[in-house]
This record gives structure tokens, C-alpha cells and sequence, in this order.
């Protein structure tokens, strides 16, 4: 009986061997040479499997993989129920003019445009996207402005209701240098925030909500945790 032995896709019969499907008959004089084939052939594939290994290694995570990560994490979290499954969607930003306001946020803020949808009673929506993070520009057909004289921070927050967005950048100079490079006037430019820990730049949109940048560093985010700047 002859038996059969899977190696790296390679059937090896004890009188005779298959490659792929096709069988040869050899002699027994040729058999040792055929096998000591076989077996460098095996021992190239080995080392051919191992390299593209390690390149694969090298690589950074595909879109796949990466898919695939987000998407274990989607089930965690769906796992939760209730409040405890809470998640920040968007900010919704009412605008005078949805054209000018989407082009001030890509050309300023460096969003993406993902698209413009109609809603209920004539509103239109254009929703923005950087670094996965979302906002809703909302055009109402007839939007009424009830903050005609806006404040200075901090006096802005003396009026109640959404005050202004904020957003971490890694390095507030190099941010500041290119806000002011796009014509944006800085209301306040790197001011050192004692009770955050951290340099502040705050400016305004093209109908005047106030956007902050927070420098980002460990005294923040120790605050943003505890807070307090110091552990």
C-alpha cells in the first residue's frame, strides 16, 4: 500500500512522487536523487515562507486588519447596554451659510467634506470629518443670530449654552503660525492656562462660534482625569 504524506502542498508516495496533482514514476536509482530534490525544494520553500513572514512583520497593519480591530471593538461595546454603551457622535454647529461654513472648516481646520444631505423642514446638512472626529453643519432655511455682539473669552461664557469647541493639537506655535498663514485673527495666542496646565490659542469660526486649541501634555490630561495639573 503506498502511503501519503502532505508537506508544504508536495504528495510524497513511498514508490513515486506527485507534484501538484501529476504523478511520475521513477526508477529506484532515481528516487534518492528526486527526494534529496524534494527535500531542498522543501528546505527553499521554508525559507522563502519565513521571509515574506518577517516582511509581513514589518509592515504596518492593513486596512483589513485594521477593519478587523475596529470592528472587535464595535462588539465590545455593543455588548454594553444602556447608558453604559454612550458615545460622543458629533458636534452640530448652526451656520449661517452652509457653503462658506464647510469651506472655512476645510480650509482652515483641515476637514474633509463627507457630504451634504437635505433633513426635515428644508434643513440642510454637510458633515465634516478629521482625525474621526464629526461635525454637523446645520443650515436652517431662515437662521436668526441671537448673539449679535460676542464676548471675549472668558466673558463668552457668561451666556448660557454651547460655548465653543475644542480641539488638542501636538505643537500650538507650529498650529498658531498656520491659522494666522490662512488670514485667521487669534483672539487669544498660546496663553498659559494655570488650572489646565496647558497653552491655549482661541479664535473664531466664520460666524463667530469660538474654537479653541489646547496644547497637548501630560498636565492636561492629568487634569482632564483628576483634575489637577500634578498627579
Amino acid at each position: 500500500m503506498k502511503t501519503c504524506h502532505m508537506t508544504w502542498g508536495l504528495r510524497v508516495f513511498q514508490s513515486s512522487p506527485v507534484w501538484e496533482g501529476e504523478e511520475k514514476v521513477v526508477s529506484k536509482s532515481a528516487t534518492s536523487v528526486t527526494r534529496r530534490k524534494f527535500i531542498i525544494n522543501g528546505a527553499a520553500a521554508i525559507a522563502s515562507f519565513a521571509a515574506t513572514s518577517t516582511a509581513n512583520a514589518e509592515q504596518p497593519p492593513t486596512y483589513l486588519q485594521q477593519e478587523t480591530t475596529r470592528n472587535t471593538m464595535s462588539n465590545i461595546q455593543h455588548q454594553r447596554k444602556g447608558i453604559e454603551s454612550l458615545q460622543l457622535v458629533n458636534v452640530a454647529v448652526s451656520v449661517m451659510n452652509l457653503e462658506q461654513a464647510s469651506a472655512w472648516y476645510t480650509d482652515k481646520l483641515g476637514f474633509t467634506l463627507k457630504y451634504r444631505t437635505p433633513a426635515i423642514e428644508g434643513i440642510e446638512l454637510a458633515l465634516m470629518e478629521k482625525n474621526e472626529l464629526y461635525i454637523d453643519l446645520i443650515h436652517y432655511p431662515e437662521p436668526v443670530n441671537l448673539e449679535p455682539e460676542r464676548k471675549e473669552p472668558p466673558f463668552h461664557l457668561q451666556i448660557t449654552g454651547l460655548r465653543n469647541l475644542v480641539f488638542f493639537v501636538d505643537d500650538i506655535e507650529a498650529a498658531n503660525a498656520e491659522l494666522k498663514a490662512k488670514g485667521v485673527h487669534l483672539m487669544w495666542e498660546s496663553n498659559f492656562l494655570p488650572h489646565l496646565g496647558t497653552k491655549v490659542t482661541a479664535f473664531r469660526d466664520m460666524d463667530g462660534n469660538l474654537v479653541a486649541f489646547w496644547e497637548k501634555n501630560d498636565q492636561i490630561l492629568n487634569y482632564l482625569q483628576t483634575g489637577r495639573t500634578q498627579g
